[in-house]
């Protein structure tokens, strides 16, 4: 059986789309964009005047943060698409990064779902 969406009463739905294993290269590269990032804007905010005394250093300890997040992803969906199985509207999932037990919301009705290979 595939990918499935679950809601917290048991109700699912299949996911259409095959998602691939993510490699590390893969995820190593994403985080470092991401932490570039921060940094970058750590940099630009040393010239905000007295701000930058707050702004610098959060943006640093961020970016440091959000580089280790993409680490407990193993699978990505380049693209695909789902029913909620709470209000049945269509929900597209492009360049979607999950693991198994990740939860994610309907665009639609803000369910929160579960995504599972079962």
């Amino acid at each position: 059986m595939g990918w499935v969406v679950q809601t917290n009463d048991f109700r699912s739905s299949e996911v259409q789309g095959s998602p691939r294993t993510c490699t590390k290269n893969e995820l190593a590269l994403m985080s470092l964009k991401r932490l570039l990032f921060f940094w970058l804007l750590a940099l630009v905010s040393v010239v905000v005047p007295v701000m930058h005394f707050v702004l610098a250093p959060a943006f640093f300890l961020v970016g440091i943060f959000v580089f280790f997040l993409p680490f407990k992803y193993t699978h990505v969906m380049v693209g695909g698409s789902y029913l909620c199985p709470k209000c049945s509207a269509m929900n597209e999932l492009k360049n979607f990064y999950f693991s198994n037990g990740s939860r994610l919301n309907c665009n639609s009705c803000q369910a929160e779902l579960k995504i599972s290979n079962e």
